[in-house]
């Protein structure tokens, strides 16, 4: 099956895009990152953690921000 090919404007450039910020997207972002690559991360939820924090009813407190968070 083939689509055929559309005009669709560039927002942004990268070496790497990362698709979801579950586990992993952020580990993956981060070490593409620290190699100096340029990064997009895309998450259709709209704030980090994926499918995994959907059922969270926390808010991160001040202890919780910092280390790879703050790489992201």
């Amino acid at each position: 099956m083939t689509e055929p090919s559309r005009d669709a404007p560039v927002l942004a450039e990268a070496d790497i895009v990362v698709v979801g910020t579950g586990t992993t997207g952020p580990i993956a972002a981060i070490a593409g990152a620290r190699r100096g690559k340029r990064i997009v991360l895309i998450e259709r939820f709209g704030s980090l953690g994926g499918s995994l924090a959907l059922g969270l009813d926390i808010k991160p407190s001040g202890a919780l921000i910092g280390g790879m968070s703050l790489e992201i």
